[in-house]
């Protein structure tokens, strides 16, 4: 084939070629021809328009007819695998993370019903896929259950039936004790065949407060989390402050550290109740005559089962528990010590709810703040045109934890 070089540095052909790559192109016949054994293509049908494109033409269909025979060969060999793997792995971890005994099944996301106190529900660790280690992301949104031989067998989640109890004893403060949430679990964990540390425990984070403390005619006192008030954050971490993200560090979380030889049944146990202190007077200064007439609180939780990989930092939901804690109590300030503050309503609590589905833990309830830390206890006057005023201000600093909040997002 002659070809001429033009002025604009591009090859410009004179004739039109014949096709060298498959010379019985014309009869459909070269499948076994060089040229297709070369690249892979052999038993593939010849396109017959070959015959009328120029060699590069014909170089760009063959590799075009390679990827697709990749492409086949890849997800041949991927079913394959799957088939034959019997280990499961994470879907976004950053190194192989398994308990060999657990099901090669995919990971299921359907929701599975459950009752208030529990029973054998199971559950397995993804598959990996996705990138390399080099390049994989962390995920969006955690994985939402495991589905294979990590077993919950007894499951328990309740509020003691008995009212919230009042203290009137100090001269500056009334106290008054709510009954307790108390959860436990026991699950079983098959073996870990490899040096793997996993983790099995509780984590709760507050999804909403209504903490409101009336002052009579003076105004109105209340204890706000700024992050959920605004929408910043769904809700906020109730993790002791030093364990994140675990609800405490004694009964509340179990660590199991691999190799094990055996199937291993954990325990793990929490419980949470409220036992605040409020000023009788005006919580600010030069007030001292006691004001306090009414105090309201409603608060809502999220509390989770979870398994979590030491090594990859992943976290797998077991369980969902929801519960809410609600009271109210009037106040006459002009009633001696002892005799001012009444429970109002019968102050049995509802009882939780053990959901037949996984809600996604936000990845601001893993990390700081906690609730003891982002709550602000701010004054709002009933009368003039006074802006409210900070009181008590949240231990917890946005800026200077910044970043310490980001590396773990």
């Amino acid at each position: 084939m002659d070809r001429k070089r033009g002025s604009d540095r591009k090859w410009r052909r004179t004739e039109r070629p014949k096709c060298h790559c498959c010379t019985d192109c014309s009869n459909n016949a070269s499948k076994s021809n060089p040229c297709r054994t070369e690249y892979g293509l052999e038993g593939l049908e010849c396109d017959p328009a070959l015959l009328k494109s120029s060699r590069h033409s014909i170089r760009a269909k063959l590799f075009q007819l390679l990827c697709v025979r990749t492409e086949e060969m890849g997800a041949s060999g991927s079913s394959s695998r799957h088939n034959t793997d019997s280990i499961n792995r994470s879907n976004a971890a950053s190194s192989t993370h398994t308990f060999t005994s657990l099901s090669s099944r995919s990971p299921s996301h359907s929701k599975k019903s459950s009752k208030h106190s529990s029973s054998g529900s199971s559950h397995s660790i993804p598959r990996r896929s996705g990138p390399t280690p080099s390049t994989r992301k962390r995920p969006d949104k955690l994985p939402q259950n495991l589905d294979g031989l990590v077993t919950i067998t007894n499951l328990s989640a309740t509020i003691d039936e008995k009212p919230t109890s009042i203290d009137e004893r100090s001269q500056a403060v009334l106290k008054y004790r709510t009954p307790h949430f108390r959860a436990s679990a026991t699950v079983k964990v098959p073996q870990i065949p490899e040096q793997e540390t996993w983790q099995v425990g509780w984590i709760q984070a507050c999804t909403d407060m209504v903490f409101l403390n009336t002052y009579g005619s003076y105004g109105v006192s209340s204890w706000e989390f700024p992050e959920l008030k605004t929408g910043g954050y769904p809700m906020i971490s109730d993790s002791d402050g030093r364990n994140y993200p675990w609800y405490g560090s004694r009964t509340e979380v179990v660590t199991i550290a691999g190799p094990t030889k055996h199937e291993q049944t954990v325990t793990v146990t929490m419980n949470d109740n409220f036992y605040p202190h409020i000023t009788w007077s005006v919580p600010l200064r030069n007030h001292r005559t006691p004001a306090l007439t009414h105090v309201r609180r409603t608060q809502g939780f999220y509390t989770w089962l979870v398994a979590k990989c030491v090594d990859t930092n992943h976290i797998y939901i077991l369980k969902t528990i929801r519960w809410n804690m609600h009271l109210e109590i009037a106040v006459d300030p002009n009633k001696p010590l002892g005799q001012r503050a009444r429970l109002l309503g019968s102050g049995i609590q509802n009882q939780p709810t053990a959901l037949n589905y996984n809600v996604e833990i936000a990845r601001c309830a893993l990390h700081p703040p906690n609730a003891n830390s982002a709550q602000n206890l701010i004054w709002y006057p009933a009368t003039g045109n006074m802006p409210p005023e900070i009181i008590v201000p949240a231990k917890w600093n946005p800026d200077e934890k910044k970043e310490e909040a980001r590396e773990g997002l």
